[in-house]
């Protein structure tokens, strides 16, 4: 085999690899593969048409990840602690904000406006389908750090994201709880249009603090189905 063919399957394995590692994390993070549940490399194989060799690659990265645990040969996807999340928590209030506050400066003709139809989402849609309420509310999240134009930034958020109990925890928010929640955002939006960095700062980093607070109560101090 040439040099040059083997870069060529080298590259192909790892988009292959790629593929994979983006369809079980989804299913971890969306709620579909539970907290503890085993992953069995020849099902995923199996599912995916793929060789085992780029499943287990993808599955060393959910490790490295910490969302997955490599215990006596088995891969387990992994339960938070509730001093993990707190971690989590805690670093995404402080990126998040930083990202917001870089935004009101940084974002383009094109942000702005997308930033818009997002605010008229928010109050034309306050409680709507559950599922596409978490989507969109993990895409405007997204979108703010995108706003920063940081392209570093944005990966140390994308990394510290990983949790796997929005939708089971967006089924315990209130009619009250959801209008709380799309005010701040609308709040974050007109900070960062208005271009006033501090202020989207403090409403980016009170919004996650509160959501903290919120799931310390609702997963750790209440019977909330985690292991379901």
């Amino acid at each position: 085999m040439t040099k040059n063919a083997e870069v060529t399957k080298a590259a192909a394995a790892e988009r292959i690899s790629d593929v994979v590692y983006s369809f079980v994390r989804t299913n971890i993070d969306e709620g579909r593969i539970r907290p503890n549940e085993m992953l069995i490399e020849f099902e995923i194989a199996d599912e995916l048409g793929v060789s085992r060799s780029p499943v287990r690659e993808a599955l060393q990265r959910l490790v490295a990840d910490g969302l997955v645990d490599l215990v006596r040969r088995r891969w387990i996807v992994h339960e938070f602690t509730e001093a993990e999340v707190v971690g989590i928590y805690e670093a995404r209030s402080v990126l998040e904000s930083g990202a917001a506050k870089m935004a009101a400066t940084a974002i383009t003709t094109e942000q702005r406006q997308e930033l818009e139809r997002f605010r008229a989402s928010f109050e034309l849609h306050m409680q709507g389908d559950l599922e596409q309420r978490v989507y969109r509310n993990n895409e405007f999240h997204s979108f703010v750090v995108q706003c920063a134009n940081s392209s570093r930034l944005e990966r140390f958020c994308t990394m510290n994201n990983t949790y796997h109990f929005n939708f089971d925890l967006a089924r315990l928010y209130s009619r009250e709880d959801l209008i709380a929640s799309a005010t701040q955002h609308i709040e974050l939006i007109d900070a960062v249009l208005g271009g006033d960095g501090e202020r989207a700062r403090q409403i980016a980093e009170t919004h996650v603090l509160e959501s903290l607070a919120m799931i310390r109560q609702k997963v750790f101090r209440e019977d909330f189905p985690r292991n379901r």
